[in-house]
């Protein structure tokens, strides 16, 4: 029994491959935007987020397209079961899914790039010197400010100890002038 253009389930994946392709797409504009701009990557949760889409992405339009090429190979091996695939419409196929494919590998090769990857482990370097930096910083505040809590009690300490000689000296002389009464 012969299939008709309707039963080719090569449609019904090739619209979902290219809507898949088109939101990839996308996304790898916003990325290419953010790798563009002199924001730091490595402190930007977002880029994170975008960068694990398009792998997850890139991944999954990986496998797609290794079943539209099966379903390509199956044509091809069996065109009588599909008599309304011409050889022009499987060229047409075969080069639809060429373009996607190089549209996945342009996106996976940009990603793995040397000039993304020295970008994202400059701005981690810069983060952790920043964080560094900062941890440096509330480290001698806290040192100042328990410097400074310490001398403030020594001094506390001190006063009372004057305070308490004082007190003593003051009931001695009460204690003389008692007994210089009696």
């Amino acid at each position: 029994m012969a299939s008709s253009a309707a039963s080719d389930p090569f449609y019904v994946a090739r619209d979902e491959v290219q809507s898949s392709v088109d939101e990839m797409s996308a996304r790898y504009e916003e990325w290419q935007t953010k790798q563009a701009s002199g924001a730091n990557l490595a402190r930007s949760a977002s880029f994170d987020d975008l960068q694990q889409k398009l792998k997850e992405d890139t991944h999954s339009l990986t496998a797609d397209l290794r079943d539209v090429d099966a379903s390509i190979r199956a044509v091809e091996k069996h065109p009588e079961r599909f008599p309304h695939c011409t050889p022009s419409e499987l060229a047409n196929r075969r080069g639809w899914a060429t373009r996607m494919r190089q549209q996945v590998r342009d996106v996976k090769n940009a990603m793995s790039s040397e000039a993304a990857r020295q970008r994202l482990t400059k701005d981690r370097e810069m983060l952790q010197m920043e964080e560094g930096a900062a941890r440096k910083a509330n480290a001698e505040e806290n040192s100042r400010l328990l410097g400074t809590n310490k001398q403030v009690q020594e001094q506390i300490v001190q006063d009372q100890d004057e305070q308490l000689d004082d007190l003593a000296r003051v009931t001695h002389r009460l204690g003389e002038a008692a007994q210089a009464i009696n």
